[in-house]
């Protein structure tokens, strides 16, 4: 190989041990308001000298990196990321600073035009290692929770279970609720209206001695001709979808 393609070849080399696309990463800092993170990247970086040895060394922490959240349509899922959280960080192919400084939907020129830099990272939060998979993640339920605490299972069938997947009650329909109310408040009602047009007729009834009764079957005469409905069948106020524990 000639000098000339040797110095070549070490550019080459060069410019491809500064490229990044993506790695693991742990979270070292979080701005919430800021929506971004200081990450520690988990891979050493391998150097490589004119003699061919190999050392390595750490990257360093990389500061204010984007959250890349699942969002879309005015949408979105956050969860609270604290110190210690891995992910993966991910490296564009041009700084993105600033299309993200100036938004919207059309190209922007990167002015930076390093390719897959250190300096231009993202991160997704959730990328783990073999020794902290999710105790709860589920074969067949989409599953929204924290890992050993409550959970959100949605089945294949569209049945909602809140609380844990195998939540047994189902949820009361506020409507429902309230509609069953207000039926028993007008049974109550017609109850209490009931009880009050006998004591009225029992305040107007003025015995008479030895009428067998007479004065008394008179003054209630319109008090027990009217009768008071049977309370309807109670309906059920359960949803049909979702249940609880």
């Amino acid at each position: 190989m000639t000098r000339r393609a040797e110095l070549i070849r070490a550019a080459i080399d060069a410019a491809v041990d500064d490229m990044r696309v993506a790695m693991p990463g742990a979270v070292e800092r979080v701005d919430v308001s800021a929506q971004t993170v200081d990450v520690r990247p988990l891979l050493l970086n391998r150097l490589i000298d004119d003699a061919g040895d190999i050392t390595q060394e750490e990257i360093p922490v990389l500061p204010s990196v984007p959250i890349n959240w699942p969002r879309a349509g005015g949408f979105f899922i956050t969860m609270p990321i604290t110190v210690g959280d891995t992910g993966l960080l991910i490296f564009p192919d041009f700084s993105i600073d600033q299309w993200r400084a100036k938004g919207g939907t059309i190209p922007v020129d990167p002015l930076d035009l390093r390719s897959h830099s250190v300096t231009s990272a993202v991160f997704v939060p959730g990328l783990h290692a073999k020794n902290n998979t999710l105790a709860d993640a589920h074969a067949s339920n989409m599953v929204l929770g924290k890992d050993g605490g409550s959970h959100i299972h949605i089945k294949p069938g569209g049945e909602v279970h809140v609380g844990s997947e195998n939540a047994a009650d189902f949820v009361a329909l506020a409507q429902k609720v309230f509609d069953e109310i207000d039926a028993l408040r007008t049974t109550v009602a017609n109850i209490v209206t009931d009880v009050n047009n006998l004591k009225t007729a029992f305040s107007a009834w003025i015995p008479v001695p030895s009428d067998g009764g007479a004065a008394l079957q008179a003054a209630t005469t319109a008090w027990s001709g009217a009768s008071i409905s049977s309370p309807a069948a109670v309906n059920s106020v359960a949803a049909t979808k979702t249940k609880a524990d």
